[in-house]
């Protein structure tokens, strides 16, 4: 328990560190927008926007907060940050990285009313059916010296917008 204030200040501090050089060349509100969500995320150890706001512990009303991040995850980032996550991964990944891609199912086989539900191949089935569902692509880069696998692409997509899809690719 000694150390448990410097701990906590060194964590901040990587937190912190990382949010500029992911944000780096974004505009005030979109950086603040990063920040929130890099600092609450780390706090709260939850995804879920009221953990978050919770964590955050602005002095405005919670719902507040959450509406706040909610609007702001319905924009784009800028490409900067884009551009900045690939720098710092291809950085730490080193030379002559080794590079894993899964195409992988999320199967919602009871799901009614999912937002453009598809029709994907369940993988983890014995006989390979049909179910209702979205596909998931992710890349991850190898190291040799971290245990963990770093994260350089995913994308949860439906196979009802492969024209969306296209366009995004090109």
């Amino acid at each position: 328990m000694d150390n448990f204030t410097t701990n906590n200040f060194e964590m901040k501090r990587d937190i912190v560190n990382f949010f500029k050089k992911i944000s780096n060349g974004c505009d005030k509100s979109e950086s603040k927008f990063i920040m929130d969500m890099i600092y609450g995320i780390a706090k709260s150890k939850d995804i879920l926007l009221s953990s978050i706001a919770e964590a955050l512990d602005e002095k405005t009303k919670k719902a507040y907060t959450i509406d706040r991040l909610s609007d702001n995850l319905t924009n784009d980032l800028s490409s900067a940050v884009d551009n900045n996550y690939c720098d710092l991964v291809m950085d730490s990944l080193g030379e002559n990285p080794v590079f894993l891609i899964d195409d992988s199912d999320i199967i919602k086989p009871l799901g009614e009313k999912f937002e453009d539900l598809g029709i994907v191949r369940d993988g983890s089935s014995r006989n390979k059916s049909f179910e209702k569902g979205y596909h998931h692509t992710e890349i991850v880069g190898l190291t040799k010296n971290m245990k963990q696998p770093i994260s350089v692409f995913s994308k949860i997509h439906s196979s009802t917008q492969k024209e969306i899809m296209y366009q995004q690719m090109r």
